[in-house]
């Protein structure tokens, strides 16, 4: 190594493009990180979004009245999963295309609704394919939301 740096004949080119190509793939890797890190929170907080409009929507108002919270279960599927295929814009196999290209798809474990406290809760996982050098490797990470409903009395 110390015989390339005190080489003055031009010998160090390949040193350099070696060094060249380390940045690269460290810059790579960077950016594949940041956008599975933008990923993960947007759908985070789209996953939260629909839980909160499930719950809203679902919410009995005759049990206001009684000061407590309950829902109908049936409609706080239906509006989650609605919010999922027509806001998010994925397909019914929750998958997200852009330019028929598969972004991602997004498997719900379990949705967890609480008649009596009216909250939702729900267990979701997300597989996404890699922007650069995939090699058959896939992204998956897994969002826990925990959506209730508010009372301001």
């Amino acid at each position: 190594m110390k015989k390339l740096l005190k080489d003055k004949s031009g010998d160090l080119n390949g040193f350099t493009i070696l060094l060249f190509v380390m940045i690269l793939v460290i810059a790579l890797f960077l950016t594949e990180y940041m956008r599975v890190y933008d990923l993960q929170q947007h759908l985070n907080d789209e996953l939260y979004r629909a839980s909160n409009l499930a719950i809203k929507q679902a919410t009995l108002d005759s049990y206001l009245w009684d000061r407590s919270s309950r829902i109908d279960e049936a409609v706080a599927f239906d509006e989650f999963y609605n919010y999922l295929n027509n806001d998010l814009g994925l397909n019914s196999a929750l998958e997200k295309y852009e330019d028929g290209k598969l972004i991602y798809s997004l498997d719900i474990e379990s949705i967890t609704p609480d008649f009596d406290n009216a909250r939702l809760e729900v267990h979701a996982r997300v597989f996404a394919d890699p922007a650069f050098f995939s090699f058959g490797l896939q992204w998956e990470f897994p969002i826990r939301v925990l959506s209730r409903r508010i009372e301001f009395f």
